[in-house]
């Protein structure tokens, strides 16, 4: 998987698998997000991406891949991370550092950004890539 975001704060999450070419290829309503749930019953992971419209930026993007039982510790693992992040304003190293993957199989890349909530605009970003995996996290 992948989460990268590039100079203009425009940012993607993506999941590879070998699921199927884009899942079901539904579109979700008007967000240019095509939802890309197999038909398995067990996911291979997911992918997040928030948003904060009142400033117009990324708080957080991440993929979480793995076939690791339980089927819902991806979500887990990635659920963490974003609390991490966006919760206790944690960077992307120290959320992935914080949030061990107890099954040894899930991978999680991710960019997350805090900021001052005082100043509005300065804020910190980076991004990190589970290096137990082959993803990729990058900011341009």
């Amino acid at each position: 998987g992948l989460a990268v975001t590039d100079g203009d704060d425009r940012a993607v999450a993506c999941l590879f698998s070998m699921g199927g070419l884009f899942g079901r290829g539904r579109l979700i309503a008007d967000t240019g997000i095509i939802a890309a749930a197999p038909a398995t019953a067990d996911p291979p992971g997911l992918v997040a991406l928030s948003v904060n419209p009142a400033i117009d930026h990324v708080l957080f993007a991440a993929s979480a891949a793995g076939s690791a039982p339980p089927a819902a510790a991806p979500l887990a693992r990635l659920v963490a991370a974003a609390r991490r992040a966006i919760d206790e304003g944690a960077d992307a190293v120290a959320a992935l550092a914080d949030t061990p993957d107890p099954t040894g199989r899930v991978r999680l890349n991710l960019y997350a950004c805090d900021y001052d909530r005082q100043r509005v605009r300065s804020r910190r970003c980076a991004a990190a890539a589970d290096p137990a995996g082959h993803g990729l996290a990058f900011r341009r």
